[in-house]
């Protein structure tokens, strides 16, 4: 008897008015096809691609952070921020650029107005730049009279986090190549 009552208390359910009412409404609402994630996705790649670039090729810089938004969006569980900088590049006046860059959960907190972070800008197109997180992660970035995210200066704990980063994606094998030869180089 249980199983035809469970049957006829959901046969109510479905016929119900409020059921008919939300039925509706999920089909009037838009909902985004394969082929907007497929671009989607591309685009991101694309992002992806230019940021290792100007990693590699861009004019080294620093930029203020105006303002930081969440998109809502996300690449390796790590979200994008939409940030408002102040750009200042040896040679050029400063000036103001809107970006979207994937920023480690464990470093959002680190990007508030205010904060100073190494950039790496593109010489033929000074508006795209991007975020130097090797640099940054390392404190090479911090805003004076702040602490950077690595506070030891002890070359063995900077190593192990700097591996961490790597391991965890935030950094390419050749940016922990990079900022490893520069800590031993430091000894």
């Amino acid at each position: 008897m249980g199983l035809w009552k469970d049957q006829k208390e959901l046969f109510k359910a479905v016929t119900s008015p409020e059921f008919a009412e939300l039925d509706q409404r999920a089909k009037q609402t838009e909902r985004p096809g394969m082929l907007d994630g497929i671009r989607q996705a591309n685009a991101l790649l694309g992002q992806m691609g230019e940021q290792q670039r100007l990693l590699t090729t861009g004019i080294p810089g620093r930029a203020r952070i105006d303002a930081m938004a969440d998109t809502g969006a996300t690449v390796n569980e790590q979200p994008i921020a939409e940030l408002t900088m102040t750009v200042e590049v040896p040679g050029m006046n400063p000036y103001q650029v809107t970006t979207q860059q994937p920023v480690p959960r464990l470093m959002t907190a680190s990007f508030a107005p205010g904060q100073t972070v190494p950039v790496k800008v593109d010489a033929a197109n000074p508006s795209s730049l991007t975020v130097d997180m090797a640099a940054f992660a390392t404190g090479a970035g911090a805003t004076p009279g702040t602490t950077p995210i690595v506070p030891s200066q002890d070359p063995a704990a900077r190593l192990e986090r700097l591996a961490d980063l790597r391991d965890r994606g935030v950094l390419t094998e050749e940016e922990f190549a990079a900022q490893k030869a520069r800590i031993l180089s430091e000894l």
